[in-house]
């Protein structure tokens, strides 16, 4: 009888094992885009929460980058959503080699992006989103396809606490700071 106990709470310690793989896998695809393999809306907002805690005594300094595709319709368009998704690949794996570890990037929707940068100044971001221009720039994408696409895309910065004074405000000025785009960067 004690085997057939000892038996039993090995197959369960087993099984528990199991659950909680399988549990981490689903908790990291609930944060995951799809398309890009980076992370998603979900990501983002549990993560600015953190970031910006207003509770907190002394909330991290956090900058915003969004940027978005100039022209990525026609590129869509031209070669269709199949390659469009994959060129969204490219692009974010292109902009992520010249992201810190502690950055994070987000696929927002569609072929908006946004990479957060917590702990940097404006300074220090402003020198990043150069560096993530010239990477989707310099980049020609979808070259095992023999396409060679060349995106570009425009960008805006927004940081918190000097931009705005929430999350909810963070987000909307780094938003309308694309717009603006053109005279900054």
């Amino acid at each position: 009888e004690l085997l057939a106990r000892v038996a039993n709470l090995v197959r369960m310690r087993r099984w528990s094992l199991d659950l909680k793989k399988e549990h981490d896998r689903v908790m990291k695809l609930a944060v995951t885009d799809d398309v890009s393999g980076f992370n998603n809306t979900r990501y983002l907002h549990r993560y600015l929460d953190r970031l910006v805690d207003a509770a907190a005594p002394r909330p991290a300094q956090v900058c915003l980058v969004f940027f978005d595709l100039d022209n990525f319709k026609n590129l869509v368009d031209a070669h269709g959503h199949l390659l469009g998704s994959k060129a969204l690949r490219e692009v974010a794996q292109s902009v992520a080699r010249v992201l810190h570890d502690d950055d994070r990037l987000v696929r927002y929707g569609g072929d908006e992006f946004i990479a957060i940068l917590p702990r940097q100044t404006k300074q220090e971001a402003l020198l990043k989103v150069s560096r993530m221009q010239q990477a989707i720039t310099s980049t020609p994408f979808l070259q095992k396809e023999g396409i060679n696409a060349h995106l570009t895309a425009s960008f805006g910065l927004a940081c918190f606490p000097g931009d705005a004074r929430d999350k909810r405000e963070l987000l909307a000025e780094a938003a309308r700071s694309v717009e603006r785009a053109g005279a900054d960067f």
